[in-house]
């Protein structure tokens, strides 16, 4: 088991592309990415810890962040407000 730590998804906010100067053309390839590539390290019986700042302002609010976050493979998840 290993143990992991995230932060800052800022899942669904349009602005954070230009905020923090984020690589991708749109919300739904910055939204993939960083799920995908969670699922591709952390294994299901790994703890992953979000620190704050999962989604703001994304369409389906939160019910719709809660699907991304249930998307992920780990399952056991902290999350941090």
């Amino acid at each position: 088991m290993d143990i992991w730590f995230t932060s800052d998804f800022h899942l669904g906010h349009k602005n954070v592309l230009a905020f923090q100067d984020r690589p991708f053309d749109n919300i739904d390839e910055m939204n993939h990415s960083l799920l995908s590539s969670i699922n591709e390290r952390a294994k299901a019986n790994d703890i992953l810890y979000i620190l704050g700042d999962v989604a703001y302002k994304n369409e389906g609010g939160f019910a719709a962040a809660a699907d991304m976050i249930a998307s992920l493979r780990c399952k056991n998840i902290r999350l941090i407000l």
